[in-house]
This record gives C-alpha cells, structure tokens and sequence, in this order.
C-alpha cells in the first residue's frame, strides 16, 4: 500500500503545484481532502 500510496500523492502534488503557486498559504492536506 505503502507504493500506490506515494504514487498517488505524486499524481496529485503535480495537479496541485499551480494550485499551490497561487495558493501558497494552503494547507496541502486541506487541498487533498477537498480533492478526495
């Protein structure tokens, strides 16, 4: 679980890096649950 784990948290830190850039006060935690 540990491997599809971190995969997924790459998929989604690269979707989220220009959310980021615009967002650099968000929690990154808070931006996944909303994705989830």
């Amino acid at each position: 679980m540990r491997i599809e784990f971190c995969f997924l948290v790459k998929r989604i830190d690269r979707s989220l890096k220009k959310r980021f850039a615009l967002n650099r006060n968000s929690n990154p935690f808070s931006l996944v649950t909303q994705v989830s």
